[in-house]
């Protein structure tokens, strides 16, 4: 899929090479930064919408919510953190109408790289992990020895 060159993504991550995932989107300006003073440094000269991923082993509230102190400042920039390990009241800002976008690293790359992809061309995205199933299934009404009549 082809994405709009005009996208600024911005990869956040002390690893030394991007990930597979992020090498399978096209189209788009990919810029590595290595720490928070070089993203920063970088977000203040941006007037365009800017995607900036965050890549760490573990994602705490406390974290999540220090980067959209950012975001309030500047609306024309948009978080995805990808972790290993996530607490769960950072799913609950996520809910809480914050655009942010929350995958946990353990997924396969494939259905990430499609996730951001979607993310980045402004889809929508499926928070569940697993499509429902129907269920149909006999439902049996019991009259309890309690209830009058």
């Amino acid at each position: 899929m082809q994405l709009s060159p005009e996208k600024d993504l911005i990869y956040l991550s002390s690893s030394h090479s991007l990930p597979s995932y992020l090498k399978k989107l096209s189209g788009v300006r990919i810029r590595q930064m290595k720490t928070l003073e070089e993203l920063k440094s970088f977000l203040a000269t941006k007037t365009e919408y800017v995607i900036v991923i965050i890549q760490s082993p573990s994602l705490s509230l406390r974290t999540a919510q220090a980067f959209l102190s950012w975001g309030q400042l500047k609306l024309r920039w948009s978080f995805i953190f990808i972790s290993q390990t996530i607490e769960k009241a950072v799913y609950q800002l996520a809910n809480q109408g914050h655009p942010i976008l929350i995958l946990q690293e353990s997924d396969d790359g494939e259905k990430i790289a499609e996730t951001l992809t979607r993310r980045i061309l402004g889809g929508l995205i499926k928070s569940r992990r697993q499509e429902r199933q129907s269920v149909q299934s006999p439902v049996m009404v019991k009259k309890s020895a309690y209830s009058k009549k």
